[in-house]
This record gives structure tokens, C-alpha cells and sequence, in this order.
């Protein structure tokens, strides 16, 4: 839901007087969220930041920028848990940051990565980062703090955690200024108590690629991401998995997103659900009731779009005018699995698209 609101310097004295609103604006919520506990932190917590590098931003619309950082040194050599985080933005790039994810790398990385910086998605990346693809922190524009359930933390700090860590920005620059320099970050409080439950992140969805595809002039056009059971049956543990949050992810088309998940041919109630999805509101949202996905359970992102008002083909991109079909799904135990999705084969996409006859 938007609500508007607008409000004045002083009180009215009578109901007559009220004088004109002099702060007015906008703001996306979601009335039904669970409430959260936002003083129950433990009496140990502390924090750290990782916060980009001065990042001048090019005259171009879309930016995404990397920054790499060693797992901060605890006070304590053992196994501490991340509780919450949130932004931490430069008052100068609201609305210009629009979505931030921290990436955990494993195993021995030089130190010379810690502080590097570079273009996502691009031949500057080194080919040592490349397996830095476990998400452990997602924030879109919009959203704030996240608290992790009492039960539930991700690790850091103890043997086989995260050795760096990659901070991936995604900078949404439609008036193509040229004079922001950007410090930007995300905030991760910590405790020494480690909690019952280690928490992972599954990224679920469509192929981020050019395969997916959005004609234009429709006003509702369904695309679908599946995690095929075979994928679950391979990597979920034994036990199942237990999904406590999500983040559900499109670009400026979408308009509503489903996490439909199904077992042995019968559906199971919704993973993730936004039926008035909101490009500028893109929160983390803890679950009314924790999900469990086993072992040969189908998972299935739907994604609706309108393109009423594009007049040409949308294809799928990093691009803000491109299209993304995405869910991040928080869950716990903890485990290697990462990411699950699917695409198109490009020759079915050329034929749907009737673009040539490749049967000549």
C-alpha cells in the first residue's frame, strides 16, 4: 500500500484554521508485517560496515560496483552470528542507490583484494571472485533494517565462514548526474552468543540473460522461473530446509511476483507473495510462518508484467530497463545451496520471436 501524507509546522488552533501542509510526500508499507522486536538485540551486539570506496558514478542510467573487504577481525577468535542489518546511505544517493546484495567469497583469498573496488559484470573482475556467490545480505530502495528470528543468525568469524566479503551496488541514475560520489554500505550487527539456527540465502527465479522476454503492449505477461525437483532433490539436506523471509525482485515492469512452491504434484501455500509489486519498495520480509522445502519439491517465481506503454521487445539484463524474475529466500539450516532457476533455450526464444526461420 502507498500512503500519503503531508503535515504542517504548527497545530491548528480551531478546525477552520488548519494552514497549508508545508511537508508532504510518499511511502510505500506493507500493513500486514509481522511485527518485529526491534529492542531485542543481544547485550553483547556490535557492529560493522561495509561501505563503498568514493564511488563516482558515470553518465549512464544503470552502474553497478564492486567492493571487495576481508571478514572484519572480532575482538574474539570463534564463531559469532550476524543479527541484523540494514543500510547505511549517503545522504547525497537516495534514490540513486537502488538495490545492494553482499556476497560471502570462501577459502584463501590474497589480501590484496581487501579494499579493491571494479564494475560488476565486466572483464575487470578477477577471475579469483568468481565463486564469491553466496548471498548473505539483500536490501532494495525502500527497505529498511532486517532482524534475523531469535533463533536464527549466519555465521562469521569461525572455521569455514566467509573469508571476504563483496559488496555488489546497483546505482539507478535516470537523470544521468554526473557529481555523485558515493559511500554507501550495509550495516551488520553481530553477537558473540551464537544462536540455535545458522541462517543461508537461496536465490531462486529466472536466468538473469537476454532469454527472458517481454513483448511489448501487454498489460499483463506472465514469465516463470523453475527450480526443478531433480535441483532440490540433489541439494536440499536430508531434513529439508526452513524459509523464515524473502525478497521478491523485478525491474520497472513488474507488477506482481509469486513463490509457488509444489510437492508430489499438489501446491503448498506461497514461499513469497506481492500482488502489487512496487519497483521502489523492495524490503526483506520476515514470514508469517515459516515454509520447509524438501528434498524433490518443484519451486516456481512468477513474474507479471505490463508493458502496456514500451513499444519495443523488453529482454532481461542488469539494465534498470531491462527485466529481472527473482526471489531471495532466507532459510535455515544453512547449506551449499546458493542459487536454483532456469531459462529458456535461445532457439526456442528465436522461434518464439519468429526472428528468422531457422529451418533454412
Amino acid at each position: 500500500m502507498r500512503v500519503i501524507w503531508a503535515y504542517g509546522a504548527t497545530d491548528p488552533e480551531t478546525e477552520t484554521s488548519v494552514e497549508q501542509h508545508v511537508k508532504r510526500g510518499t511511502k510505500s508499507v506493507i500493513l500486514l508485517e509481522p511485527p518485529v522486536d526491534r529492542d531485542s538485540l543481544p547485550h553483547d551486539v556490535q557492529s560493522f560496515s561495509l561501505l563503498n570506496k568514493a564511488v563516482r558514478l558515470p553518465k549512464q542510467e544503470t552502474y553497478y560496483w564492486c567492493q571487495m573487504y576481508k571478514t572484519p577481525a572480532l575482538k574474539e577468535k570463534k564463531k559469532h552470528h550476524v543479527v541484523k542489518f540494514g543500510p547505511l546511505l549517503q545522504r547525497t544517493s537516495r534514490g540513486i542507490v537502488h538495490h545492494m546484495v553482499v556476497f560471502a567469497c570462501y577459502g584463501q583469498l590474497a589480501d590484496a583484494f581487501h579494499g579493491m573496488g571494479y564494475p560488476c559484470y565486466t572483464d575487470q573482475e578477477p577471475a579469483e571472485l568468481a565463486s564469491c556467490q553466496h548471498a548473505v545480505a539483500t536490501w532494495g530502495i525502500g527497505g529498511g533494517d532486517f532482524y534475523f528470528p531469535d533463533n536464527v543468525g549466519f555465521p562469521i568469524g569461525g572455521d569455514g565462514d566467509p573469508t571476504f566479503f563483496r559488496l555488489e551496488t546497483h546505482y539507478n541514475n535516470p537523470t544521468l548526474r554526473e557529481d555523485i560520489v558515493d559511500n554507501s554500505g550495509i550495516t551488520f550487527w553481530y553477537t558473540g552468543t551464537p544462536r540455535e539456527m545458522e541462517a543461508g540465502i537461496l536465490g531462486v527465479g529466472y536466468e538473469v540473460s537476454r532469454m527472458l522476454i517481454v513483448p511489448p503492449k501487454v498489460d499483463a505477461y506472465l514469465i516463470t522461473g523453475v527450480c526443478h525437483p531433480r535441483c532440490t532433490e540433489q541439494a536440499v539436506p536430508e531434513h529439508g530446509i526452513h524459509v523464515f523471509a524473502n525478497m521478491l525482485h523485478t525491474h520497472l515492469l513488474g507488477r506482481k511476483v509469486r513463490v509457488r512452491q509444489f510437492r508430489n504434484g499438489t501446491e503448498l501455500d506461497t514461499l513469497g507473495r506481492d500482488e502489487h509489486f512496487d519497483f521502489n519498495y523492495q524490503q526483506v520480509r520476515l514470514a508469517a510462518a515459516e515454509s520447509t522445502i524438501h528434498q524433490g519439491d518443484t519451486l516456481l517465481v512468477e513474474c507479471e508484467y505490463d508493458s502496456s506503454e514500451r513499444e519495443n521487445v523488453t529482454f532481461g539484463g542488469i539494465d534498470t530497463k531491462n527485466e529481472m524474475c527473482m526471489a531471495w529466500l532466507y532459510y535455515y539450516p544453512k547449506s551449499e545451496f546458493a542459487s536454483c532457476g532456469s531459462a529458456i533455450h535461445p532457439i526456442k526464444s528465436v522461434r518464439a520471436l519468429k526472428a528468422i526461420d531457422i529451418d533454412k
